[in-house]
């Protein structure tokens, strides 16, 4: 599906879900999107090296780590731990339905997609009124 791309005003092919503030920069960012997708297509769950296989491009097994207390705090995941300390295996679900606005007021990124349009378009009337000035 064709969707407008906000940033350039142009059509590109891609998810809408890359422009939700929760997957931005300061949120959990692209790393943190691909695992959340990759969750939501295995309603199983999978345990970290599994999810560090099959990203693309691969995501180390530690990052997975990092990503995981925001992941849950969120209310994005569930964490199962199974096995003793030496086998111990981490089964990650993704938690159906859940609300990805929510989650970026949780994380403190909601509204930051709106923000940095808003900016680009002061500096883009800016630099118009600027070359209107020099030009005259």
């Amino acid at each position: 599906m064709a969707v407008l791309n906000i940033m350039t005003g142009g059509n590109k092919f891609k998810s809408l879900k890359t422009n939700l503030d929760i997957f931005r920069w300061a949120g959990l960012g692209k790393t943190g999107q691909d695992i959340y997708e990759l969750l939501i297509n295995n309603p199983g769950g999978l345990d970290v090296k599994t999810i560090s296989v099959n990203c693309n491009p691969q995501i180390h097994p530690a990052t997975i780590y990092r990503k995981i207390p925001n992941l849950e705090r969120c209310g994005l995941i569930t964490v199962e731990k199974t096995g003793k300390a030496r086998t111990k295996r981490v089964i990650l679900r993704a938690v159906p339905g859940a609300d990805l606005v929510k989650a970026a007021r949780i994380i403190g990124t909601a509204g930051t997609l709106r923000r940095q349009i808003e900016r680009h378009d002061r500096e883009r009337r800016a630099y118009k009124a600027y070359i209107d000035r020099i030009k005259n």
